[in-house]
């Protein structure tokens, strides 16, 4: 498996936001057909999808937006995940 250590020049990491509950969870299903480890986690109105793309990149997928659901608290940084 590729590594992404912290510090290099590149993407460390995508975040998207989903269009619709459906849209998340077609993510989600995409993620699992390429990923062995992808969790769904919902919390402070809102729910993230978190795996790793084909290059092994993590990618998080959130559902509803920051305009329909302020976050309240700052997510655990996506390297120690």
């Amino acid at each position: 498996m590729s590594q992404h250590p912290l510090g290099p020049v590149g993407i460390q990491y995508l975040v998207w936001t989903a269009d619709s509950e459906d849209d998340l969870r077609r993510c989600e299903r995409v993620l699992r057909a390429q990923a062995a480890h992808v969790t769904s986690t919902t919390g402070d109105g809102f729910t993230v999808v978190a795996g790793r793309g084909p290059n092994h990149v993590p990618i998080l997928v959130t559902y509803p937006g920051p305009d329909k659901a302020q976050r309240h608290r700052i997510m655990q940084r996506i390297y120690e995940w």
